[in-house]
């Protein structure tokens, strides 16, 4: 679902030349076809069109530019956070509790997590400034990355979806994609401009030539390693690692069973693959018949890219609305309810006294428990004095 929206936003950007990049939309091929509308669209408009525009733009100039502030602003904020989350969880219990302390208390855990958080978001802020100083965009930064890590994408879902995966091959194959990789961006970057620097590594070509080898490089040597040693792992070890907090899922057991999860996997396989294929490879391709687009063709992907757009704002605005109704609920009623609550425990401790004074056994169990519950109390409460 994540990736079904994801899509339309580099479709969008689309629209204008300034955001186009052949890594950033499974529409690469597209670039220069695409772009000539927008390119010129401005120019075809008359003289009076042409200044009832830029009077909007400056009149709406400090408007938009907040609203664009406050939207950056909020993505920032929240993928921040779930990298900072995501980090303080691998440092803490995969690295942390499991080869260093394994032993270590719920004090112990909660400062590493807190030190791991406060180190990579300084981390972050430290290599953002770098990176601005020293004139790297974020576009740039973004194809970039392709390169770097792309060689790890194949290999992380073979080890998620192919049996016979290695764990020898899931290793190898992203370093040796990942340099080679580097290696044949940096390389055509210098035979096609004849010089290597931030501005000629950044285009089109040499970042398209770096990821592709990159992305299928890695691919090719875990699947490679596989075949002539498959693994066959069954993931029942996976099974006995030891969680710190265990919480009851909310699925019915009927969601959990080998069966449900087989047929959902196969699911999975079959309409991401067939997806994905035709984002990534079938529609640029049939693209390449038609050159450079032609009014009615732009007009055709904007409007596609809008509907895109509009949907998926639709869909990741309601689902989670949808998937927490009931907690909303209960929280509602909860704020409106609270004194009829109060009561209704009142009434059912009202009936539960008169139960235990007409039976005298019964009331002997209880003030035994009560007592009981009492010197736990009280001990917990002494041991957590003694803590310094």
């Amino acid at each position: 679902m994540g990736n079904c929206c994801s899509y339309s936003v580099p479709m969008l950007l689309f629209l204008d030349k300034h955001y186009c990049n052949c890594h950033a939309s499974p529409w690469w091929l597209c670039c220069g076809q695409c772009t000539h509308w927008s390119q010129h669209l401005c120019c075809k408009l008359s003289y009076t069109s042409r200044r009832c525009c830029l009077y909007f733009s400056r009149r709406a100039e400090g408007y938009f530019l907040g609203q664009l502030y406050s939207f950056c602003h909020r993505a920032v904020t929240s993928a921040g956070s779930s990298e900072l989350i995501a980090v303080s969880s691998l440092c803490t219990y995969d690295i942390y509790h499991m080869y260093i302390n394994p032993n270590a208390t719920g004090k112990q855990i909660l400062r590493v997590s807190r030190a791991a958080v406060l180190g990579f978001g300084g981390l972050m802020g430290i290599l953002a400034v770098i990176l601005n100083k020293a004139g790297v965009s974020l576009g740039w930064m973004y194809l970039a990355m392709g390169v770097f890590i792309g060689s790890a994408v194949i290999p992380i879902a073979f080890m998620l979806l192919w049996k016979r995966a290695n764990a020898f091959g899931a290793i190898l194959g992203p370093v040796i994609g990942c340099f080679l990789g580097i290696i044949t961006w940096l390389g055509v970057t210098k035979a096609e401009y004849g010089r290597v620097d931030l501005d000629t590594t950044g285009r089109n070509g040499p970042m398209l030539a770096g990821n592709l080898v990159s992305i299928l490089t890695g691919g090719a040597v875990h699947a490679v390693c596989s075949f002539l040693r498959p693994q066959n792992y069954d993931w029942e070890t996976t099974k006995k690692i030891s969680v710190v907090e265990k919480e009851k899922s909310e699925l019915p057991y009927v969601e959990l069973k080998e069966e449900k999860l087989a047929s959902a996997r196969r699911w999975i396989i079959k309409w991401g693959v067939c997806f994905t294929f035709v984002i990534l490879v079938l529609w640029p391709l049939l693209t390449l018949p038609a050159g450079q687009f032609n009014k009615g063709y732009f007009t055709f992907w904007a409007v596609i890219a809008i509907a895109w757009g509009t949907i998926a704002s639709a869909v990741i605005i309601a689902m989670p609305l949808i998937e927490s109704w009931k907690t909303i609920q209960c929280v509602a009623r909860g704020m409106f309810t609270n004194d009829r609550l109060m009561e209704n425990f009142e009434e059912l401790n009202s009936k539960l006294q008169a139960i235990i004074l007409a039976i005298p056994e019964a009331e002997r169990i209880y003030l035994l428990e009560k007592e009981k519950d009492k010197k736990e109390e009280d001990a917990l409460d002494r041991d957590q004095i003694a803590v310094p």
